[in-house]
């Protein structure tokens, strides 16, 4: 059995694991914990955030068929009232959330040989393979390598080694305000789309759920920047983060028209890659003859649904060729 190593503990990580469960699966990503882009802000006596995935909804048959075989115990679908631009969206629409927080649609399917806080410093190809050495000093190898990163990380790792891929474009950066307030807001629905606002874009109230580990005496929102706004101010987050946060949060009270708020807590969590906003024309790469595969939302679109097509088609082009 050929041994594989995903790097990135993400969505698409997540569905390798469970389409490849039958080869030797190791995976290691940077962070401190599963999900990527889905994880989830759990604050003590206050709740959980999602402050990046915000749900998913299946488009396709296939998509929701791999949910229900896989996740269908750890999920539950978000009902309540929407918005766009202040006006109800009538529709029957699925939207999927986490019974915990959704970086449940990752944890529960990640190989158990999974570490984290592993930083990836180089790849080297060998007689056999790859060798893998990362930020902390250690180092191991793998026969085939499947990259789940961003697409600025990728070429970054991918640069030395002169093989023929090309990796044009870049992600978009986004901001996520996570706020718990005292008394209710008064603001109807469970989820908003702004598009009249220059720094507001999306607004969930996480207290509508249904999660047990929310504080039922908060009332908790998950608000989202505009991707404009996000990219003006990347470069300066550090510095202007303070400031940034109450920037955001006054453009939610002004949009809502809200009194000063009673706010019990408040955070702010910048994504330097969150959206590629031209997908490439392939949805996945594999090149058999060295062992080397890239998968993820970058390719394919920005939902959840994308890293599950990128990631699956990746794993069918696997099973043809590693034993």
């Amino acid at each position: 059995m050929k041994k594989i190593t995903i790097v990135g503990a993400g969505f698409s990580a997540a569905v390798l694991s469970a389409l490849l469960n039958q080869h030797d699966l190791t995976i290691v990503d940077k962070g401190r914990g599963p999900g990527g882009r889905s994880s989830a802000r759990r604050v003590d006596g206050v709740g959980v955030f999602d402050h990046g995935l915000q749900y998913v909804h299946p488009k396709h048959n296939e998509f929701q068929l791999f949910l229900d075989e896989h996740l269908s115990s750890h999920i539950h679908n978000w009902q309540g009232y929407f918005y766009e631009d202040g006006k109800q969206i009538e529709e029957d629409k699925i939207r999927y959330v986490g019974n915990t927080g959704n970086n449940d649609f990752v944890k529960h399917l990640l190989a158990k040989n999974t570490s984290y806080q592993k930083e990836l410093a180089s790849l080297k190809q060998n007689s056999s393979g790859w060798d893998l050495s990362f930020k902390d000093g250690s180092e191991t190898s793998a026969h085939n390598v499947i990259l789940t990163i961003p697409l600025e990380q990728c070429r970054v790792l991918l640069e030395p080694l002169k093989l023929a891929i090309q990796l044009e474009g870049g992600m978009q950066p986004i901001f996520s305000v996570m706020l718990a307030l005292n008394t209710s807001s008064g603001i109807k629905g469970s989820g908003h789309i702004i598009h009249n606002n220059s720094i507001i874009g999306w607004c969930a109230n996480e207290s509508s759920k249904r999660r047990e580990n929310n504080n039922s005496n908060l009332e908790l929102w998950s608000i989202q920047s505009t991707i404009e706004y996000a990219k003006n101010n990347y470069k300066h987050y550090r510095e202007k983060k303070e400031a940034m946060l109450q920037e955001m949060i006054k453009a939610f009270t002004d949009h809502f028209q809200l009194e000063q708020l009673d706010v019990h807590y408040q955070n702010i969590h910048g994504w330097l890659y969150a959206y590629n906003e031209q997908p490439k024309t392939e949805k996945y790469i594999w090149l058999p003859e060295i062992g080397l595969g890239i998968c993820g939302d970058w390719m394919a679109g920005p939902k959840a649904e994308n890293s599950w097509q990128s990631a699956s088609l990746l794993a069918k082009a696997i099973m043809k060729d590693v034993t």
